[in-house]
């Protein structure tokens, strides 16, 4: 389903979803969903002991500088209108289990199409939510799963194929 609505390139609102980047989902807001989860990350990194400094300012070097990399191409990548919170308590079936539509677009709004489907597809790719998110390897193959599935009705451009950390 998200691939379908991808593919059609829906616009019609300038309002960006809760998880795009770079833009903040509320004026309000001092950072991006992103930023602020890095933000909260190395605040908790920073309290560990010393002999982690080195390595902590390592990997916040390391995200910044891929964040600038990817901030050059983010607005030029193909984006549409979400849910932006899709899950079991968002998708409405008929008495035999038919999709029917969805609902609960609090958090919805204009998304990069390799983003939403990088950030949302571990969530829900599987009816076990979140079981096994922290194993190796799970999240990464839920997210090539939901890929593989995307890839039948959506075509990634080459700069989507490029901008994204896993191969498609």
């Amino acid at each position: 389903m998200d691939a379908r609505v991808a593919a059609c390139h829906f616009d019609y609102t300038n309002l960006p979803s809760a998880y795009c980047m770079f833009e903040t989902f509320d004026a309000s807001d001092e950072y991006d969903e992103t930023t602020k989860d890095a933000q909260k990350w190395l605040d908790i990194a920073r309290t560990l002991p010393e002999k982690y400094t080195a390595q902590v300012e390592r990997i916040w070097n390391n995200w910044l500088r891929a964040r600038r990399q990817l901030e050059k191409i983010y607005h030029l990548l193909p984006s549409s209108v979400f849910q932006a919170d899709i899950n079991d308590t968002n998708i409405l079936l008929d008495e035999n289990g038919t999709f029917k539509g969805v609902y609960d677009f609090n958090i919805g709004g204009r998304e990069v199409y390799i983003n939403y489907i990088v950030r949302q597809a571990p969530y829900v790719s599987t009816n076990d939510i979140y079981d096994g998110l922290e194993e190796d390897d799970v999240f990464l193959n839920r997210v090539i799963h939901a890929l593989d599935i995307a890839k039948k009705v959506y075509s990634f451009s080459d700069l989507e194929k490029r901008s994204c950390p896993i191969t498609i």
